[in-house]
């Protein structure tokens, strides 16, 4: 499939947006509870004072950067997350992630997205699931959970807490969502 790769780059390129709009937010959130004293509710409660092209509070004037910048992010990840969800669908896991309850197109593009390593370009090149399940985090290494570690060992486990969580909330989706997962589980 030639789209993989495209959906590969357009995942790579959306993650990179997304943690740079969480990383905006979190200083406009740390500027605020600044202002506030160090009061994390009164902080919080600032924060959501702050709208665009109001600069005359002393928050608004700290955030108003950080908030442009992340107003110009979003629409290019949402775009980006569009792009991607369309390209998945030519896939033939599509039909299947769509009619599932607790699964998307979002899902299947973040799945082919986050797949891909240094010896694998998609899933089409692992040759077992177990492969799989250790490239997200959830495989046994010698009897124990997959988990980060240190030096040679961690090199073993291949450990990616991302990957791991990623798993873990659609997982989590498929549970809280009726369907048969859920009454599977």
């Amino acid at each position: 499939f030639s789209t993989i790769p495209a959906i590969v780059e357009l995942w790579i390129r959306r993650q990179s947006w997304h943690r740079a709009d969480k990383s905006l937010t979190l200083q406009m959130q740390a500027a605020c509870r600044r202002l506030s004293g160090g009061d994390k509710e009164k902080g919080q409660a600032l924060f959501k004072t702050v709208k665009p092209g109001t600069c005359t509070t002393d928050a608004a004037m700290a955030c108003a950067p950080l908030l442009h910048a992340r107003n110009m992010i979003e629409p290019e990840r949402r775009a980006v997350e569009k792009h991607g969800q369309t390209l998945v669908a030519d896939l033939p896991g599509y039909e299947y992630c769509v009619n599932t309850p607790g699964l998307s197109a979002f899902t299947l593009f973040a799945l082919i997205g986050e797949c891909p390593g240094r010896n694998y370009r998609s899933f089409l090149d692992f040759e077992t699931w177990s492969r799989v399940w250790k490239r997200f985090g959830v495989a046994t290494i010698d009897g124990e959970k997959q988990r980060k570690m240190i030096g040679a060992e961690g090199i073993r486990h291949g450990f990616n807490p991302a990957r791991r969580a990623l798993l873990f909330t659609i997982g989590a989706a498929l549970m809280k969502t009726e369907g048969p997962y859920r009454d599977l589980y």
